[in-house]
């Protein structure tokens, strides 16, 4: 529906898991505009880059679990997969903080029980708001996503929300 100009930012080191801005000013007019029609605003973005076979810890790109989205973006990285999982009873969220400055919680893998996984590409609209893991495929990913906000409530996109506004876009894995 919208053509999306995918960043071309600088790894500093492809042996190693690389997380950066993804600045606003970077995105089109024309892919703002595109979410602005659909009662969206960008909040931020975020540039990802991860070598080949190399496994993400299981996560939410949230202080605690919730069912915000991100829209994804991804170059190689062919065969990737991501995995979400439910916290065990009595397991408890340790937080950190990105190299980027966000928060977001994790928990260890024995605390984890597997609920999904699905072979991601691009684009994807992501609940990132779970624990989730990517374990990559055996080439080079990249990936551009975007954190989206909801022009009614002035929050993080959520889940149901998203899938009402992009129901035309999407395709279910």
């Amino acid at each position: 529906p919208v053509a999306f100009k995918f960043p071309d930012y600088p790894v500093p080191n492809t042996q190693r898991h690389y997380h950066a801005r993804f600045h606003k000013a970077d995105m089109t007019d024309e892919f703002k505009g595109w979410l602005n029609l659909r009662g969206l605003y960008v909040i931020a973005g975020e540039y990802f880059y991860t070598p080949p076979g190399q496994t993400l810890e299981p996560h939410s790109d949230s202080s605690q679990i919730s069912d915000v989205v991100k829209l994804n973006w991804m170059q190689g990285g062919e065969g990737s997969t991501m995995d979400w999982y439910e916290l065990k009873p009595g397991a408890a969220l340790k937080k950190n903080i990105t190299s980027i400055h966000t928060l977001y919680s994790y928990a260890s893998p024995e605390d984890l029980e597997h609920v999904h996984s699905a072979t991601i590409g691009s684009p994807s609209l992501v609940n990132v708001g779970r624990i989730h893991a990517v374990h990559n495929g055996n080439s080079p990913r990249y990936v551009a996503c975007v954190v989206l906000g909801d022009g009614e409530t002035k929050q993080r996109l959520e889940w149901d929300k998203a899938e009402k506004i992009f129901g035309d876009c999407i395709v279910l894995t």
